[in-house]
């Protein structure tokens, strides 16, 4: 493993779970509490379904741009709040590359027939939705890292085993 010339060195694991956590909360809560009609039909609002479109829309974009743009990041220099917000900003300028060239894929291996034009409606509909969620999760992922690796240091866990 290569290790940065300022001697920071990223707990991977930490870094997955605090990655997964955030769509996991933000998408999962809210259905779970409707399933157990704890949050029953009255209550659910715009929020709740702009929070649930942006876990089912964005989940894929935020895997595939954001995991390897926010890993690189931590990878060089250790990850706060500020810098994985910006890292999920920018992972979300890729999201209209990447739903278009799946859509194209499926396209012409005639999985799925859609025009161009809901493609592009699709696209700006996952785009403008990330602007949102893909800088708060990466803020969230900032968030949950630092304060995890405060509460539990790498030490613990190498006396543990």
């Amino acid at each position: 493993m290569v290790v940065p010339s300022n001697g920071y060195k990223l707990r991977v694991p930490l870094f997955l779970v605090c990655f997964i956590l955030p769509p996991l909360l933000t998408t999962g809560v809210p259905i779970a509490l409707s399933e157990y009609e704890i949050y029953t039909p009255e209550h659910i609002s715009f929020w709740y379904l702009a929070v649930t479109s942006a876990g089912f829309f964005g989940i894929g974009p935020y895997l595939i741009a954001g995991f390897p743009v926010m890993f690189q990041m931590s990878r060089r220099v250790p990850p706060t709040t500020e810098r994985l917000a910006l890292g999920g900003l920018f992972a979300n300028m890729l999201t209209p590359i990447l739903v278009l060239t799946f859509w194209l894929i499926f396209d012409l291996l005639g999985i799925y027939e859609a025009s161009f034009r809901s493609a592009i409606y699709f696209t700006a509909f996952c785009f403008i939705f990330g602007l949102i969620f893909a800088t708060l999760w990466g803020a969230m992922v900032g968030t949950l890292y630092t304060t995890l690796d405060t509460i539990f240091p790498a030490r613990w866990f190498r006396r543990a085993l």
